[in-house]
């Protein structure tokens, strides 16, 4: 059920990065047309395009970890026998979910702290745009505790989830 989560997940956020792009490359497209020809400026087209990649950055945060494509220096690892190496993937996979609590509790506390604060030419209120860290923290969550879930139960040496993998849930 986690990996089935973990997986949809996966798939919602692929789609909003896809769609934050394309409103970024149209939005920043029609920045420079207009500053170019029409001598204009569309004001709100770098605040906008500065948050939606964040947003986009948080969600893809969580695609990569769940995918194994975060950098990592395996090279001890992979010195350690197999049930080493289980083990310290147990532990290295507990210590991210640590981190990601902490980033997650920190993360709301920004949300609520910023929270009555507006943003200069698209009057957002801060709290909304710095919601992307305790979502892109429970997002990762999520996919952490799936990927520990699968080495656990099944004694993966790797926790990343294969191409082939990737190719045969799209």
């Amino acid at each position: 059920m986690l990996d089935r989560l973990s997986r949809n997940l996966d798939r919602i956020s692929c789609y909003f990065m896809v769609t934050a792009l394309a409103v970024m490359v149209a939005v920043v497209f029609a920045q420079v047309i207009w500053r170019y020809v029409f001598q204009a400026s569309i004001f709100w087209s770098e605040e906008l395009s500065r948050y939606l990649m964040v947003w986009a950055t948080m969600f893809a945060a969580g695609v990569c970890l769940r995918r194994g494509a975060h950098m990592a220096v395996r090279f001890v690892h992979d010195l350690f026998p197999a049930r080493l190496r289980q083990a310290t993937s147990l532990i290295v996979y507990a210590a991210i979910l640590v981190f990601l609590a902490v980033v997650f509790w920190y993360g709301l506390d920004l949300m609520r702290r910023t929270w009555d604060q507006i943003s200069p030419t698209l009057f957002l209120r801060m709290g909304l745009v710095y919601a992307a860290i305790p979502l892109g923290a429970l997002l990762m969550a999520v996919h952490d505790l799936a990927l520990l879930q699968k080495i656990w139960r099944h004694g993966g040496l790797d926790a990343a989830v294969s191409e082939a993998e990737v190719e045969k849930e799209a």
